[in-house]
């Protein structure tokens, strides 16, 4: 499909955006795509009395294409605001009037009859849109279903996960000697994707892929190697008959402020912030007004393998530039903090903090390990450790790279802390109040949701609950961290988790968290702060992540159904009442009409023997 370049001037009333813009999109987009994207892409506040007229000044319609227009109008347009009143006037239709109130009844009539047996016949029918996310995250990749009915809310959908599928193998980042073979893998569950949507759906279901940390890292250190992968991966769902129009934009790496914003779009919507209901899909879902926008959300904290994000509504705060995020969703602009520290994910982490150890330790191939449990000796290669583009400031110079590095477990809780008190950088702060590595942070403000590995560590620790609203106390957290990192492997070894070779790790992440969230984002027991955690697997049965918050807030720019009329019985039943009335009258007005027809031939008839009898008698 083609794409068109058009230019937009600006004829706005004084007070509104002026200038010209440039947009570039499908040449069979409509119109109405056309004005919410110029204005998306130029922060211009969408408004639904916007419309585009050409060089000669003839409104465009919105259901129009832009090529159609262009081939009669060239490619640029002006761009204006409707909103003044329209009058209309009617014109007197002199004709016989009994005749025409007849007409005219028993067209309401049928027309009616028509009109409430098809609404009728479409009765519990409704149009649904789907669309698909790919979630290629740093140690694998999902692919999610979404669907929404047509008739979306303050043109947001109401989205819900009908279908997953996780895509064999490794994540995405780790094909780089080989990125053909990630192809298989992906299609395989591009398969599965196709036939979950209906196949009159596919061509006007959006696919999307999103790259994360670890497409990150290696866009860093190789980004020919990164743009290869995505080469495979835009390939790959270019064969499958999806809406795929902008390959570039449809399959990339996503910033991790944007993977830290849809989470916080995922946690609130289905939680109900938003004003709006997650859906049954058994019904359009209900929806109420806020009262203050921002007020009333919950804040989210991610933490993957590579990254971690927070992010939250700070309140009534001015923020500096690169930390706030705006968006609209359900009709209202909501401006948040957002952060996303790269290399600070379990993973990259704990890479970290064996990097620091050994550089500690005069890069000894014997390395004590204060967080590891005593009696376990962990063997770790200089390449797991050295070769990544987190721990390159303290990769070693004149070291074998076959080298192997033995972590001897320690148990010794005081140096842990102090340990990975030394992986946070506290040496500036140009814009106050900081958590670490000079970043800007505002006061954590209202409730959280605290998900991925800050859930999994807390279940370990048995300090997560089944309900939303956990009491779980900052001491409980201490004392849990402190106590397992005094265990000896003998016990360590014992403990229940769905994956034994993270035992070994479960001290080192319990207290990296309990820092982290406590030393670093300044949750405390004081202000009541901690206990506004909630640590969290999923909400109401839907995985929290980014994909779902993403679809919810690309649906903004997919181009509305037309909702199915539904009519109820009741409703039909007492429309059909009064369209036969409708029928009956205009029976009256027929019969009334020719009475009064017969009234004036009669008249007629009458004077005639008079004139005839009186020019008879002069003859």
């Amino acid at each position: 499909m083609e794409e068109i370049e058009v230019t937009i001037h600006s004829k706005l009333p004084e007070g509104e955006p002026q200038g010209t813009f440039h947009v570039t999109l499908s040449e069979n987009s409509q119109v109405g795509l056309l004005i919410r994207k110029v204005c998306h892409d130029y922060t211009i506040p969408l408004k639904s009395s916007y419309m585009l007229q050409n060089k000669d000044g003839k409104n465009l319609l919105w259901s129009t294409s832009v090529k159609e227009n262009v081939l009669t109008s060239g490619k640029e347009f002006y761009l204006w605001n409707t909103a003044e009143e329209v009058r209309t006037s009617g014109q007197k239709c002199e004709c016989n009037i009994w005749w025409s109130m007849g007409v005219m009844s028993i067209l309401i009539g049928v027309f009616g009859l028509v009109a409430i047996s098809i609404m009728y016949q479409q009765n519990g029918k409704t149009e649904y849109e789907f669309g698909v996310v790919m979630d290629a995250g740093s140690s694998h990749t999902t692919l999610y279903v979404y669907k929404w009915s047509s008739e979306k809310y303050k043109d947001t959908a109401q989205a819900v996960q009908i279908d997953s599928c996780k895509v064999s193998g490794p994540s995405i980042s780790t094909y780089v000697s080989n990125p053909q073979g990630l192809a298989k893998p992906l299609e395989q569950c591009l398969d599965k994707a196709k036939s979950t949507v209906p196949a009159d759906k596919h061509s006007a279901t959006p696919i999307y892929l999103g790259a994360t940390a670890g497409m990150r890292l290696l866009y860093a250190v190789n980004s020919s190697q990164s743009d290869a992968i995505l080469a495979v991966v835009r390939s790959s769902i270019k064969k499958y008959p999806f809406m795929f129009t902008n390959a570039t934009q449809q399959s990339r790496i996503i910033s991790g402020e944007e993977e830290g914003l849809y989470s916080w779009v995922t946690s609130n919507y289905i939680t109900g912030s938003f004003g709006v209901k997650k859906p049954t899909l058994q019904g359009a879902g209900n929806s109420w007004q806020m009262s203050a926008t921002g007020d009333g959300t919950v804040g989210a904290m991610d933490l993957g393998g590579a990254s971690t994000q927070i992010t939250f509504y700070p309140g009534n705060v001015t923020m500096p530039p690169g930390y706030e995020q705006d968006l609209m969703l359900y009709g209202m602009n909501y401006s948040v903090y957002t952060h996303s520290y790269l290399c600070y994910g379990v993973n990259e982490i704990t890479r970290k903090y064996r990097a620091l150890l050994i550089k500690n330790q005069n890069y000894s191939e014997t390395v004590t390990n204060p967080c590891g449990p005593r009696g376990k000796n962990i063997s770790v290669s200089y390449m797991d450790v050295f070769e990544a583009p987190c721990t390159k400031d303290s990769r070693p110079s004149g070291i074998d790279r076959n080298t192997t590095y033995v972590f001897e477990g320690q148990s010794d809780d005081s140096v842990c802390h102090q340990t990975v008190q030394q992986l946070f950088n506290h040496t500036t702060c140009t814009q106050p109040p900081c958590t670490f590595n000079g970043t800007y942070q505002p006061m954590v403000y209202g409730k959280y949701y605290a998900f991925s590995n800050f859930y999994y560590v807390m279940e370990f620790l048995n300090l997560t609950s089944p309900t939303m609203s956990p009491e779980t106390k900052l001491s409980d957290v201490i004392e849990a961290v402190s106590t397992l990192c005094e265990k000896p492997w003998s016990e360590v070894q014992y403990m229940k988790t769905e994956i034994k070779s993270l035992l070994p790790e479960f001290c080192f992440r319990g207290r990296y968290i309990l820092t982290l969230l406590y030393e670093e984002y300044k949750f405390n027991a004081v202000d009541g702060s901690w206990q506004k955690i909630n640590f969290v697997k999923d909400l109401d049965g839907t995985e929290i992540g980014w994909s779902l918050g993403y679809m919810i807030s690309q649906s903004i720019y997919i181009a509305a159904v037309s909702p199915t009329c539904v009519i109820s019985l009741v409703t039909f039943i007492l429309l059909l009442i009064l369209f036969c009335i409708f029928i009956c009258i205009s029976v009256g007005f027929a019969l009334h009409a020719i009475r009064s027809l017969k009234q004036t031939l009669k008249g007629r008839y009458q004077q005639l023997p008079n004139a005839g009898s009186s020019s008879y008698g002069t003859v």
